[in-house]
């Protein structure tokens, strides 16, 4: 499933828990993720699936308040 894969992805790049991850997970407020992270986080997932994502939309990975 796509998400797992995602969420797998994710973790790695991360060096954290693919548990701690979940559907409410902020990468920002819950992880201390910082943007340039998550624009690297980006280019992997690109990479793994041979698309290309728009970094305007960056703040769409983070769920709502």
């Amino acid at each position: 499933m796509l998400k797992t894969e995602l969420r797998k992805l994710s973790a790695e790049a991360l060096s954290t828990s693919e548990d701690v991850l979940t559907d409410d997970t902020s990468f920002s407020r819950d992880l201390g993720v910082d943007s340039l992270t998550i624009l690297k986080l980006i280019c992997i997932i690109e990479n793994s699936y041979d698309i290309e994502l728009d970094e305007n939309h960056v703040d769409l990975l983070e769920p709502p308040l």
